[in-house]
Formats: structure tokens, sequence, C-alpha cells
């Protein structure tokens, strides 16, 4: 199972984990997309800032709780940065497929 559908159910991954993945074979940024809007943008980032103030608004612990292949139960500064890091273009850290 691809790393986008692991913890994201509200994500179009989980239906069809082949989905994590653009047409030209990268990886989507589902989890990082918080809002489900289709991009990383700043109000995504906004929100896991929220979360991890203790502020959940209109998201879910578990669709901040973004870092790594398996989450971490807590919202902290690596969920942050991989957020940003999501904004900025790189790739979701854990690869393709959790081990």
């Amino acid at each position: 199972m691809a790393c986008a559908s692991d913890h994201r159910p509200d994500t179009p991954d989980q239906a069809d984990p082949a989905s994590d993945f653009d047409n030209d074979g990268t990886p989507d940024v589902y989890d990082q997309d918080i809002d489900g809007d289709g991009d990383v943008d700043a109000l995504d980032i906004v929100r896991v800032v929220d979360a991890f103030k203790g502020i959940f608004g209109d998201v879910t612990f578990e669709q901040v709780n973004i870092w790594g292949c398996t989450p971490d139960g807590v919202i902290d500064a690596l969920d942050i940065t991989l957020d940003v890091d999501a904004f900025k273009g790189f790739a979701f850290p854990c690869g393709i497929t959790c081990p």
C-alpha cells in the first residue's frame, strides 16, 4: 500500500492506491494537501501549525499527523516541516511504498 493512503482515509488514494501516482509516475501529495483542494499551499501549512497549537478547526488529528510512513501520533515540527517541504515541491520522504 502506498504511503499516501496509509493514514488519510478521506483521500482519493484509499479507494485506489494506484492513484497515488500522477500519469508521469511521480507520487501525488495527498497526505500534505490537508484541506483536500488539490494542491499544497499556505492554507495547508496553517492547518498543521494550528493543530500543533491544539486548534483543529475543520481538520482531524489524523489529517495533520502526516510525518512518516507510519504516523507517529504527535503533531510537531516534523509534520509542519513535511507540509512546508511539499509546498516547496519536495516528494513525500518515505518513498513510494511503506516498508
